[in-house]
C-alpha cells in the first residue's frame, strides 16, 4: 500500500479492498485526520495496524473494515483487533 496515500489530508473515504495490495498498513494513514472510513478488506495484508491508525478511531474514524477474525488474527498474520481498532473482520 502506497505511504504516499497518507498526504491526502482531504481524504474521508478510503476504499481498497479488492485490489492487489499487500503488504503492511502504512503508519502514514494516521495523518487522514479526516478520514471515516477506510475499507482494507480482502487485501494481503501483514503485521498489524499501527498505532497512529487506530487513534483515528478516538477522532474521525467511525468504520474500519479490514482482513481479520474477531480475535483480531488472520492466517497471513494481519493483526487488527475488534473494536479497540477495527469495526468490521472480513476474511
Amino acid at each position: 500500500i502506497p505511504s504516499e496515500i497518507g498526504t491526502l489530508s482531504a481524504l474521508t473515504v478510503l476504499e481498497l479492498d479488492g485490489n492487489f495490495f499487500g503488504g503492511t498498513v502504512p503508519s502514514e494513514f494516521g495523518s487522514l485526520s479526516l478520514l471515516a472510513k477506510l475499507n482494507l478488506g480482502e487485501l494481503n495484508l501483514s503485521g498489524s495496524v499501527p498505532r497512529e491508525v487506530c487513534d483515528l478511531r478516538q477522532q474521525s474514524l467511525e468504520i474500519f473494515i479490514a482482513p481479520c477474525t474477531e480475535t483480531g488474527v488472520v492466517a497471513n498474520t494481519f493483526q487488527c483487533y475488534v473494536p479497540e481498532c477495527c469495526t468490521e473482520c472480513v476474511t
